[in-house]
């Protein structure tokens, strides 16, 4: 059980980073390079960007849910729920950019 805590923990926190480190803005270079470009002229994420983050928040969901319930002691369900809000709440942030 201890085995897939870890590996349950390093595997969200390998989410958390890929999340920080996936561009809001994609196309923002390219204004400077070609000011008629339409790519640059979008304001947030592309869709498939969008779509591919918000997969990534809710499998880091589902693995701090097997966390929570896999857990036996209130202290690790409290450190699973504050994973799930640490999640969605970098995602938000991520987002709201």
């Amino acid at each position: 059980m201890k085995i897939f805590t870890h590996i349950a923990r390093l595997f969200w926190l390998a989410g958390l980073i890929l999340l920080w480190l996936l561009p809001r803005r994609p196309y923002e270079w390219a204004q400077q390079i070609d000011p008629g470009n339409p790519l640059a002229a979008q304001g947030g994420a592309d869709g498939n960007l969008l779509i591919f983050s918000v997969l990534l928040c809710l499998v880091l969901t589902v693995l701090t849910a097997l966390l929570y319930w896999r857990s036996r002691q209130r202290r690790e369900k409290q450190i699973a729920a504050a994973m799930l809000l640490l999640a969605w709440i970098n995602w938000l942030i991520w987002y709201w950019q």
